[in-house]
């Protein structure tokens, strides 16, 4: 069903027939206790953007109230805020008890940072820090990115300086790496990579040519944009 709302909703008390929906929720609530640290106590970043659209999925559906969100929004930023990174991009390994990286690769985050784009607009008592957070991201001095061609790394291995690979904006034209250029543009303003020309991967089916996209094609926070349009990104 419809979750689309007015810019400024109200928030209905969660529906008791909603079998499943209560289930789902009893299990997110679960998985982040108080004091609303990182869901699951994980350390990847595109787990904390799943649960960050959970959390205003359900507010904004009105299962949950803009309160709780907040506050298990605000306690997942706080937890994010504390750990070590590369030119504000966070590390794939963390040990969790002190904060500190336990690996040395990232990677472009395209679900988390989009995720803060979202959160910033959605809730402006997050706003501050939401743009504390996309602010401190440096693609070029990370070695993330490359200017001359515009593209982004795939992996980069920061005390060894090593890219596994670069990613141009049409290598693979799916969701889950198109959402790291916008986000990327959204942070930068520079929307030079959307304007180069380029082809896109083009696949054989069955006689017939296909665009190219994975078989496994992941839900990502980019998607949220056709149930939220009021958000304003």
């Amino acid at each position: 069903s419809s979750c689309r709302l007015a810019p400024a909703p109200t928030h209905p008390p969660a529906r008791g027939g909603d079998e499943a929906v209560r289930l789902l929720l009893t299990e997110i609530r679960d998985r982040q206790p108080l004091p609303y640290g990182l869901p699951d106590r994980s350390p990847y970043n595109y787990i904390w953007a799943q649960y960050a659209m959970s959390f205003l999925t359900a507010e904004r559906c009105g299962y949950m109230n803009r309160t709780e969100a907040v506050a298990r929004l605000q306690g997942l930023l706080n937890a994010t805020e504390k750990l070590e990174r590369h030119h504000g991009f966070w590390f794939d390994e963390y040990d969790l008890d002190t904060g500190r990286r336990k690996g040395d690769k990232i990677y472009f985050q395209g679900w988390w940072l989009y995720g803060l784009c979202i959160l910033k607009n959605a809730y402006p008592e997050l706003s501050v820090q939401c743009e504390r957070l996309l602010g401190g991201m440096d693609y070029e001095h990370s070695g993330l990115f490359k200017a001359d061609t515009r593209q982004l790394a795939a992996d980069y291995f920061v005390d060894h300086r090593r890219i596994s690979g670069w990613i141009d904006l049409y290598w693979q034209p799916t969701g889950e790496f198109r959402t790291p250029y916008v986000a990327y543009s959204y942070i930068t303003g520079d929307i030079s990579p959307w304007t180069r020309w380029a082809t896109p991967r083009v696949v054989d089916l069955e006689g017939q040519s296909v665009l190219g996209v994975w078989h496994n094609f992941y839900f990502c926070a980019m998607l949220v944009h056709s149930v939220f349009p009021d958000l304003g990104y």
